[in-house]
């Protein structure tokens, strides 16, 4: 078996992302800013904060200041850079808030994170906490699953430890199920508690989770559930429904405190720093996110099921609805907004629309312990998300098509009724559901939530080895997926790989899975200076260049398999049908171009594979014998005839129609923030600008299409696609002056006063 995560470390070690390992610029901060939203005066108030950070920035763990006074801190380590640096943690500390006035927390580096301490099981259950949660189900019988009895049957495992925070994961498991639920042998049902308690504060914060999802006990289940919540537990429940239909693969969450529960408060997260990081692409910190955009945004969502068990939110059920939609994207408009403004109403909308992701009927839980996860002979798979190794020939389509596409012995085991639910998933159109709500977050379930996906897209593609396979590989093949799912499902892949927590045989496996599409990557588009070519993932190369390329001479880099099929819509007038074969939509190449540019920055070596194929957006934007306004068309011809690409951008262009080819103008969604083709376009070509053929420049056409780009303010209202270049030193090429006003706030750190003595964590 290859082991992602050495191979990793020697990638990262070499060739990854030289030009992105830059020392942090004395204008940004790593700050936060915590304010009061009570009214009232908050003393020592716990917090815990989900901060990722630059590579090199905080070499072991981090240590928080308060305006400039150092406090104790607890560092609960996630995942680390390539280089040990610490890039993601949560950080636990005590601040005072004044009532309705914030302070700010700034971070260096500290040589402990100060994790001794946790709390005991006998110290959670004892007197100092007003810990109680059950769940009931009512079906042919009253079932029950409470949290202080699995806690003392030591049924769980710590996400937090230390003096400052306790949180813990609350679950069995193993393969003894001990206290799964259901009214016949099967007992589907799997109860989870999250408990988060904070020395000092009675009350606790404790996650409700249900799931139906385990792979070889699959059935809707029916009941009615009552949540009680409290210590002594009450009567009256905090929440309850009736008849409700837990659909197979799908899960819920419920959030409360059990006992008091401290003064609200809003973090913001500090955009600025969050783009120096990497974790986010570059937005553009001119655009400034108006007060009507986030009113706008919060009444859209109170106008849905507002992501109540069961519920849409503000997703699209049908997720192949033609037409702009808000949850498209790198991320979902509402997302986006937040990050902008981090308006505590948004970030209401943020984490209600990413609990849906829970109710959409995706998700599996390997039951068998013979199953493998990383291809060992002893790393069973049991309790973890289904992998390609474990189920090999498992193809995760609508479960009514599963006997359809996946060999007998890899199916999921049906054992009782199941209704068809409105979820209509695919690659295509997929949206990233949870990777913002863990980032600012660190909720354990979002990050399951984003294994879960990730397991999926994997595992879409036919298997085998054809052309339009996915391989032992898990290759994302656009044959399921097509040219944009090719997109959003590696994302996904990769946000997983880059969160799972360092050690995990999930980072290991998501880690090796996102290198080998990428191999498979290179290969196809024939990179020969990459990281593959001549490497231990060389069969994969040769894979993608021999099979799935078949070997033949794409001079332009459409991103398309040749083995394409006659597609010019018969009513299309932008193409001439006698000069086309086939089409593609441009856009969807620019997604890719997105992914692979915002996977580089976060560590990935995407960089060979984005700049070969990037010269295709190149030529599309300067090159003379073609139409730079052709760049937000709907279709782009890309084959005079079966099996053929076009050879040149003449070619190209004379496969247009005689009205559309001298065009002067962009003629495609124009003012349209949601899915407009030159605002695609535009955030695409942010990463062109280190992109070079010949004469041409990438630098030049970014500076075409940014003086082009059709009414630019749209991007206000909705900055989805509002990316602009890095430049080495600083976060944007934009200079600082020129930044909203909220931005600016953030460009120096706050100074940093005596030390104040740091009392002993115990």
């Amino acid at each position: 078996m290859r082991k992602a995560h050495m191979a990793w470390g020697l990638l990262a070690g070499g060739v990854l992302l030289l030009s992105s390992l830059l020392a942090q610029p004395a204008e940004i901060n790593n700050g936060v800013r915590i304010q009061d939203l009570s009214g009232r005066n908050q003393t020592e108030r716990a917090v815990t904060i989900s901060r990722f950070f630059a590579q090199g920035e905080i070499a072991e763990f981090a240590q928080a200041w308060v305006e400039g006074q150092q406090v104790p801190t607890q560092c609960d380590v996630k995942t680390r850079w390539p280089d040990g640096s610490l890039q993601h943690a949560l950080v636990s500390l005590r601040v005072s808030l004044p009532a309705s006035k914030s302070v700010t927390v700034t971070f260096t580096n500290q040589s402990s994170g100060q994790n001794e301490g946790a709390l005991t099981s006998e110290q959670m259950l004892g007197g100092g906490y007003e810990l109680g949660a059950r769940m009931e189900l009512q079906g042919n019988s009253l079932l029950t699953a409470d949290i202080r009895q699995m806690i003392e049957a030591g049924a769980f495992s710590y996400w937090l430890q230390g003096p400052l925070c306790t949180q813990i994961i609350v679950e069995d498991r193993s393969p003894n199920q001990a206290f799964d639920l259901g009214w016949d042998e099967a007992k589907s049902f799997h109860p989870i508690f999250v408990a988060t308690f904070y020395p000092g504060w009675r009350g606790v914060k404790v996650d409700l989770i249900g799931e139906n999802v385990w792979i070889n006990k699959v059935q809707d289940l029916r009941y009615s559930l009552a949540l009680k919540v409290g210590w002594p537990l009450p009567d009256a429940p905090a929440y309850t429904t009736n008849n409700l239909v837990h659909s197979a693969r799908t899960r819920w969450r419920k959030q409360f405190w059990s006992g008091p529960e401290p003064g609200a408060i809003n973090i913001d997260y500090n955009l600025p720093y969050m783009i120096h990081s990497r974790v986010v692409p570059n937005f553009d910190l001119t655009k400034s996110v108006p007060n009507s955009a986030v009113s706008a945004e919060v009444a859209a969502f109170n106008r849905t099921d507002r992501g109540e068990i069961n519920g849409v939110g503000q997703w699209q059920r049908a997720f192949g609805t033609t037409g702009g939609r808000p949850d498209i994207g790198l991320f979902p408009r509402w997302a986006v907004r937040y990050l902008y403004t981090f308006s505590p109403d948004l970030l209401k909308v943020v984490l209600a629309n990413a609990d849906v992701s829970g109710y959409i009927p995706i998700h599996y839980r390997e039951g068998e312990v013979i199953r493998s996860f990383e291809g060992g002979e002893v790393d069973s798979a049991f309790g973890r998300v289904i992998s390609t190794y474990g189920r090999p020939r498992f193809v995760s389509r609508e479960i009514w098509d599963v006997n359809q596409f996946s060999a007998p012995a890899d199916r999921p085991k049906l054992i009782g009724p199941m209704v068809r639910t409105a979820w209509s998933v695919d690659l295509a159109h997929q949206p990233s559901f949870t990777y913002i709500p863990y980032i600012v977050t660190g909720d354990w379930y979002y990050l399951e939530e984003l294994y879960y996906w990730a397991s999926f897209n994997l595992m879409n593609s036919t298997t085998g080895t054809c052309d339009y396979c996915r391989h032992d590989w898990g290759y994302i093949n656009e044959s399921s997926a097509q040219v944009r799912g090719e997109a959003w499902g590696l994302r996904t892949v990769a946000h997983a790989a880059l969160l799972a927590p360092n050690g995990t045989q999930e980072r290991a496996y998501f880690h090796e899975k996102v290198l080998d599409n990428i191999a498979v990557r290179e290969g196809k588009m024939n990179v020969r200076d990459g990281v593959f070519y001549d490497s231990n993932r060389a069969p994969l190369w040769q894979w993608g260049r021999k099979i799935v390329q078949r070997d033949l001479d794409n001079p332009l880099s459409y991103l398309v398999r040749p083995q394409m099929t006659a597609n010019v819509p018969a009513t299309e007038p932008s193409i001439d049908k006698s000069k086309t074969f086939a089409v593609l939509g441009p856009w969807q190449q620019n997604f890719n171009y997105l992914v692979w540019g915002h996977m580089e920055e976060l560590g990935f070596p995407t960089g060979p594979l984005r700049r070969t194929a990037m010269r295709h957006l190149l030529h599309q934007l300067q090159d003379p014998e073609y139409n730079p306004y052709l760049t937000g068309a709907y279709l782009l011809p890309v084959a005079p005839a079966q099996g053929v690409f076009f050879s040149s951008w003449a070619g190209t262009r004379e496969g247009f129609s005689a009205g559309m080819r001298n065009t002067n103008y962009w003629t495609n969604g124009i003012g349209d923030a949601e899915h407009g083709y030159p605002y695609i376009a535009y955030a695409a070509a942010s990463f062109l600008t280190d992109v070079r053929d010949g004469a041409l420049q990438g630098a030049n056409a970014w500076q075409w299409i940014q003086q082009n780009l059709p009414r630019p303010q749209v991007l206000d209202d909705n900055p989805k696609w509002a990316l602009a270049p890095r430049q080495t030193g600083g976060v944007s090429e934009v200079a600082i002056a020129s930044w909203a006003p909220r931005f600016r706030s953030w460009k120096k750190a706050p100074p940093q006063g005596r030390k104040k003595p740091v009392l002993a964590l115990k």
